[in-house]
């Protein structure tokens, strides 16, 4: 009996994991498709960020680690800039989101987006000083300011949304236990 038990686990797990995956994947499209995450003033929205670090939260180090590698996979393999910055940066969102909410927070949507907060400015000021880092070019001290500051605060108004709707999987899949 504890042999099924224990495979019921596996599977309830795998099946999680198998929906979440498919919601990384919706929110990628979702967020390369100009008409539902507009680009106003050309500031993009990171959405992936809090996709990431809202399953870090909720599915812990591990597989947030390998939550955030696949979304970065997917972000490096259609971008045509740093290779390998997005997969790095979000396996590290992924693993330390989850290590701090086992080991030091709480999971809420405040944590979260006082995660995702911290996050998007050491991304977006790691992206910067790789990509922008010219003495040429009399505008780039002023992307930081005007798309990549700006990024972080347009990305804080999807964070609710997305913290939600991850939630809303676990807490489902957990109740059809």
């Amino acid at each position: 009996m504890e042999n099924g038990s224990i495979q019921a686990e596996k599977k309830f797990i795998r099946n999680r994991r198998i929906i979440l995956t498919a919601a990384v994947l919706v929110f990628f499209l979702l967020w390369n498709n100009e008409a539902v995450f507009p680009k106003p003033w050309g500031i993009p929205a990171m959405l992936m960020v809090p996709v990431v670090i809202s399953i870090g939260m909720f599915e812990r180090e591990t597989a947030g680690m390998f939550f955030g590698l696949f979304a970065g996979v997917l972000t490096d393999a259609f971008s045509s800039q740093t290779v390998c910055f997005h997969s790095v940066m979000l396996t590290a969102a992924g693993y330390f989101s989850g290590v701090l909410i086992t080991r030091l927070m709480r999971n809420n949507l405040k944590t979260c987006l006082l995660l995702n907060v911290i996050f998007l400015f050491v991304y977006n000021t790691l992206f910067y000083l790789i990509n922008y880092r010219s003495a040429d070019a009399e505008y780039i001290p002023y992307a930081y300011s005007d798309v990549y500051v700006a990024s972080v605060f347009y990305t804080m108004l999807f964070v609710p949304f997305v913290y939600w709707i991850i939630r809303a999987i676990f807490k489902k899949s957990t109740e059809s236990r």
